[in-house]
């Protein structure tokens, strides 16, 4: 799958992946993380929070807005939790949609994650999946991608002090 991600739209995508994990890392059983995004425009960043009855809702609410930032703002990020499915096997993921100017179509970062709940420990499982189009990539073939990614994550303050603890 060839395709170039921009970038500002991986660092992006990184520093969100980093709140959204932050945010979950010490979330109780049964609850799960508010969807959220940054959206970025002229260098300025602003945090978008999408709450509703029913996660299903709040991410339909927060894909919608993200449509309508396509184009009026530089770049955008958004962050949801929900679960990943591998054969018989089901994992917590964060996903991260990332798009930002130059961009046809957005790009998807999942990050399989232990919740805190299982074992009192939050945990990272692997390196982030990249999704293009629907399709993913051998994340051998996104070395360069996963390492702007990171440069993002580890903007993060607290995901950058928390990082060594969750692997």
């Amino acid at each position: 799958m060839e395709m170039t991600i921009p970038a500002p739209a991986l660092r992006l995508g990184g520093f969100v992946l980093g709140h959204a994990l932050w945010n979950v890392s010490d979330m109780p059983d049964g609850e799960c993380l508010v969807p959220l995004a940054i959206s970025e425009h002229t260098g300025e960043r602003e945090l978008l929070r999408f709450e509703a009855e029913t996660q299903e809702l709040a991410i339909r609410m927060g894909k919608a807005e993200m449509v309508q930032l396509t184009g009026a703002v530089d770049a955008w990020a958004f962050a949801r939790d929900g679960v990943f499915n591998e054969g018989t096997r089901s994992t917590d993921v964060i996903t991260v949609d990332v798009w930002a100017r130059g961009m046809k179509t957005p790009v998807s970062i999942v990050q399989r994650y232990e919740p805190f709940a299982n074992r009192g420990r939050f945990k990272i499982i692997d390196a982030p999946l990249i999704i293009i189009q629907g399709e993913m990539v051998d994340p051998s073939e996104h070395e360069a991608a996963l390492s702007e990614l990171h440069h993002g994550l580890f903007q993060h303050a607290k995901a950058a002090e928390l990082w060594e603890g969750w692997q």
